[in-house]
Order: C-alpha cells, then structure tokens, then sequence
C-alpha cells in the first residue's frame, strides 16, 4: 500500500542515504500522534526479514542509522520497511516494523523531465512548472512541450505578422477590424499591428479567465498619440458588454494605468510616472500579478510601480485589444507587437529576458545569429501543420500554424548573417 501512495503521488518510498539527508528529514519535526509516530521508507528487508537490507530504488545500502536494539527481526514480516521514528527522543532514528505500526508515507520525488537539475515536484509546489491535473508531473513533459520558463503558461501570443493568429499553437486567433500592419521594433520578424485611434481594434474569446488572480500581459508598445478621452486610450481589456475589468491605459500625461474593478472590493490600479512613455518610441511593457494580488508594471525592464488587488476583477469572457468597451468610443493609436498572454505571474527576470530585445532575425531558427543551410534543413523537417514541438513552432514565421511555402520565402528573403 505503501509502495502504491508513494507511486501515485508521482514519487517514490524515500531512501535515506546520507547522514546529511538523515539530518534534514530530523530538522522537519515531522508530525506525530500520540508522542509515536513512524514513516515508511523504501528500505527493505528480504528472507524472512534476515536477508541483506537493500533500497528498493537500487541505491548502495552505504548508510543507516536504526535506534538501539533495532533492526530486531521484528513481527515475521518476510519484507521489512525501516520507518523513520518522529517522536520525542528517537527523532531521526529508523527501525523494521510490521505494517500495522507505521501510520504514514515518506515520499521523495526525482523526476526531473526537463533536465534541468532539479527536481520537477519542487519546482510544482513553487509555481516554476504548471500541474493542472496534480498528479506530480508537470503538464509541459506530459504534454511534450518545451518547459522553458519563458513559454510557461503562455495562454496565447500575437505577433501580428500580418495577421491575428495565435502562435502560442492554442488557436485563440483574434478578428481585426480595420487593422493595418507596420514595422515592428528595431530588430523585430515580421510586422506589427497599427491601430488608427478612431475604428482599429482586435477583439479575441476563449483566453481562459484566472482562478487565482496570476496573470500577465507583455507586449512592445509604441504610443503615437495620447488620445482625447480623460482617461487615455485603452490598449488592452477584458470586458463584456458595459463592464470591463482588467485594463490597461496610456494615460493623457503618457502614464500608463494597469487596474481592475471588483463588485465586493471596488478598484484598484497600478499607475508609472507621468512621461514614462515617449511618443512614436517602441517601449517593452509587462503587467504582472501574483495569486497574492501584487499587480507590477515593468517598462524596459524596470519596475515603474506597483500596487495590490484582493481580486482578479471580473470573469469577462472577452480581450479587446486597442479599443474601449461597449459603452464607449475611445481608440488607441499607435502600435503593438508580441503580445503575450500567460496564466501566472512572470519574474522579474523573464520580464527583463523578453524586453531585451524584439525577436531573432527572420529565419534564425537555430538562434545563431545567421540564416543558412541549417535554418533551411530545420524548416523543411517541420514542413506542414504546427506541432506542440518548439522547433516546429519557430519555424512558423509568419504565424499562421503551418509550416509552407509563405515561411520558406520569409527565410530565403533572409538568408546570410543577421542585422
């Protein structure tokens, strides 16, 4: 039964097989009942409980430390578990015991799917992998997607390279009207969405509404006009009907506003400096909010301010994106490229990651700095459909989810040494 909780849980019976690793389990005053409490571990026993101890995971049997007259052949199991002795005076101490006399499990967790040199179900416990379904694994290496942290939780992303599609390969496409496309940032693929600051605007459904409060939105951002309206220009909101709650604002004195509104607590927004943003400048932008409510605003990598919401908002089903709700006739006008969407709040440091610059140069599908033979090679393998493959989705340029003849012509337009 033991072996099956453990299993279950997507971890294994503990083995203990350090004085270091015993003196850390001693150091957590692990719960006990009664004054006694014991936890199964995966040591283990064989012939009639007088065979040589052995780890049921294969490691050397090396280490051990069991209390005073223990190991002591106890009850005629033909398997002994050593457990690990949490009460007062024997804490840290192990001894074999029948099955009745060890009332809980001690797991330990090594999967490790990523390869990243720790251990998946820490990285679980601290938000860092995604375990929607909670059985231990995360959702990235079940899904057989790529774990990089920048591409965690990433719920949907627009490049708008000529168009609205969804390249994060959930197809959450958003419908355009009157859109046009222009220059992305310095450095940037493709091209970014112009938005004409009287009827552009992009309205987008089934990006999945928060549970917990832990969201982001980042985008490149380049303002061209402050607007008329007292509040600004909405750039990006959820809202249904006359509601609308989060936002995102360009303030009339080129500040910018990241608030919500909630029924039970009122508002709260998030406001930078004034002048933070220049007019006709790409600037990187990133909104962040934890399950805590801590909401952020970076610009360029910097903090600009910060400010806490008890709630998400409200659960508006729908994203509009240049446009004000329903009720009202306020444009935005200027530009917007890779807009990104993610179900958990990013750090600082994956802020700073995609601020630092607009995106590799078109066609770099291997990321080193030239377009050639082996960009060419990559593209052709993934020729058709876009698969959950990160590789597959890099060589989509254009966005449209299949790999074609419109992306090889991107590459060969591109081809030798990138600006």
């Amino acid at each position: 039964q033991a072996l099956l909780q453990a299993a279950a849980l997507g971890g294994h019976l503990a083995t203990i097989t350090s004085s270091a690793e015993n003196q850390f389990l001693a150091s957590l005053n692990l719960p006990s009942l009664d004054g006694a409490i014991s936890y199964w571990t995966g040591g283990v026993r064989a012939n009639s409980g007088y065979g040589p101890w052995s780890w049921i995971t294969g490691e050397a049997w090396d280490y051990s430390n069991f209390d005073a007259s223990e190991p002591n052949g106890c009850c005629g199991a033909d398997v002994r578990f050593t457990t690990f002795r949490s009460y007062v005076g024997h804490q840290g101490k192990w001894d074999d015991t029948s099955y009745e006399n060890a009332q809980f499990v001690l797991v330990e967790f090594d999967a490790d799917c990523n390869h990243d040199g720790v251990a998946d179900y820490g990285q679980i416990l601290t938000g860092q992998l995604l375990d929607a379904n909670g059985n231990g694994i995360p959702d990235c290496c079940e899904q057989n997607t790529s774990c990089d942290s920048i591409d965690l939780g990433l719920e949907a992303r627009y490049t708008f390279n000529g168009n609205c599609f969804d390249s994060s390969g959930n197809g959450r496409n958003g419908a355009s009207t009157s859109l046009s496309f222009t220059a992305g940032p310095p450095g940037s693929s493709g091209s970014a969405a112009l938005f004409d600051g009287t009827s552009s605007f992009v309205q987008i459904q089934g990006v999945p509404i928060p549970a917990n409060n832990a969201f982001s939105w980042t985008l490149w951002l380049r303002a061209d006009s402050v607007g008329v309206n007292i509040s600004g220009s909405p750039v990006i909101e959820r809202m249904e009907g006359s509601l609308m709650s989060p936002s995102l604002w360009f303030r009339p004195n080129r500040a910018l506003g990241f608030g919500s509104y909630s029924f039970s607590t009122g508002g709260t927004s998030v406001e930078t400096p004034p002048q933070t943003l220049a007019l006709g400048t790409w600037t990187h932008i990133a909104c962040t909010s934890s399950a805590s409510g801590t909401r952020r605003v970076f610009v360029n990598g910097s903090l600009l301010g910060e400010n806490t919401s008890p709630e998400y908002g409200q659960p508006l089903p729908t994203i509009l994106i240049g446009r004000d709700r329903d009720d009202c006739c306020s444009y935005f006008k200027g530009a917007i490229y890779d807009l990104r969407i993610y179900s958990r709040p990013l750090t600082a440091t994956e802020v700073s990651v995609l601020g630092s610059s607009a995106n590799r140069c078109v066609g770099d599908i291997l990321l080193d700095g030239v377009v050639n033979g082996a960009d060419l090679g990559g593209l052709l393998s993934y020729w058709g459909p876009v698969t959950s493959s990160p590789v597959s989705k890099a060589c989509d340029l254009n966005g449209d989810s299949r790999v074609d003849g419109s992306d090889l012509g991107m590459l060969l337009a591109n081809w030798g040494a990138c600006p």
